[in-house]
């Protein structure tokens, strides 16, 4: 602290203020932003270090910073709002100082103050890495023991039931009436996952036991904590067939990731129990296909493929013209030509009601099998 403006009286004598300013601007911030747990505190502590910089208060600040970052990990706020949150809190942390400063009547050297905002600016992105470290910290933290023996339990078939019950209690962890697994895509680049406590985490964070995830507010916190990461939540299921949720939950995240199926995150598997099934004996699933719409088979690519995606259309629609037309994006006049082409190609089976589930099954999997590199009438 060289200049003139640092060393100054005025300086010194805001340190009272430190409190009232960190109230001031942690409340500016709570307008928009989650608050963190801690954060008024930790900023109050950082304010007092800046204007009185003792040998312990920056470390004594940079630890709490941490200590908030953990405690926000913990709680399942993702990292950006807790940053955000932060930096929307010392901005107004430093407006205030500086307006307190000039009406102490501090010289108002454009050089000394640009100093003290370098300043001002260091310590911000020191205490942002501090609340970094301790939430990635918090986040990578192993499983407890207790947690991870009662996951292995979980995904035992036939498991003991009083077991069960037994492990989940010295966890700790109410063993809910319904509970979902949650199958994660952990390639490399994928930011850090927050984890609330009651949701158990596999060590290699390949996937989630979330309890009652069909709760109030619940879809809300697990759609916060995946933070855009891809991932299949399994259908809900009693604490015993969590095996067969994750298992579908696998199924599910394979199909999202195929560009088969066009999804919002994260993949709900019950939102896709047709395509499911229909993947589920791919090689029959095809032969009922290739046998089903064979009369199309050797019509050209391009106009195998629209007039395939109108016959789905006009099926899911009940062949209601307008309704098909406005799907598609054509004219009515439209659908209606290409729906007397498949009428010519597969005669009077597509309004034969014994067929039109054996229509469906194959132009779904058509949808889903299809791809520029397939041959034949897979060929998209």
């Amino acid at each position: 602290m060289t200049d003139t403006l640092i060393r100054s009286r005025a300086l010194t004598s805001l340190e009272s203020t430190a409190p009232e300013i960190a109230d001031a601007a942690v409340d500016q911030a709570a307008l928009t932003w989650t608050v963190p747990p801690g954060l008024r505190h930790a900023l109050r502590e950082a304010i007092s270090g800046l204007l009185d910089p003792a040998p312990h208060g920056g470390a004594w600040a940079l630890a709490l910073f941490q200590r908030m970052g953990a405690r926000s990990a913990n709680d399942g706020i993702p990292l950006s709002d807790v940053h955000r949150c932060q930096q929307a809190a010392t901005g107004t942390a430093v407006e205030l100082l500086i307006r307190r400063l000039l009406e102490a009547g501090a010289p108002a050297d454009p050089h000394a103050v640009g100093r003290l905002m370098q300043r001002v600016l260091d310590v911000a992105a020191d205490l942002k890495e501090a609340t970094t470290t301790g939430y990635l910290a918090a986040s990578n933290a192993e499983p407890p023991a207790h947690h991870r023996k009662l996951l292995e339990l979980l995904l035992r078939p036939g498991v003991d039931p009083a077991r069960l019950r037994r492990t989940a209690d010295q966890a700790r962890w109410p063993l809910p009436r319904g509970l979902a697994a949650v199958a994660l895509c952990t390639s490399p680049g994928s930011a850090t996952l927050r984890v609330p406590p009651d949701v158990l985490a596999h060590p290699s964070r390949h996937f989630l036991i979330l309890p009652d995830p069909d709760g109030p507010g619940r879809r809300e916190l697990f759609g916060k904590m995946l933070d855009g990461r891809p991932a299949a939540i399994g259908p809900t299921v009693g604490p015993l067939q969590a095996p067969v949720s994750l298992r579908i939950a696998r199924q599910t995240l394979d199909l999202a990731g195929s560009g088969a199926v066009t999804v919002d995150l994260p993949v709900r598997s019950m939102d896709h129990v047709p395509d499911l099934a229909i993947m589920g004996d791919p090689e029959l699933t095809r032969r009922l296909a290739e046998r089903r719409l064979a009369p199309i088979a050797d019509q050209p690519r391009r106009k195998r493929a629209v007039l395939l995606h109108t016959l789905l259309a006009s099926f899911e629609c009940c062949f209601a013209t307008p309704v098909v037309a406005d799907r598609l994006h054509v004219h009515t006049q439209t659908v209606r030509y290409r729906v007397r082409q498949l009428e010519a190609i597969f005669g009077p089976s597509l309004h034969d009601p014994d067929q039109a589930l054996d229509y469906m099954l194959a132009l779904r999997a058509w949808v889903l099998m299809s791809s520029p590199a397939g041959t034949g009438l897979w060929q998209s």
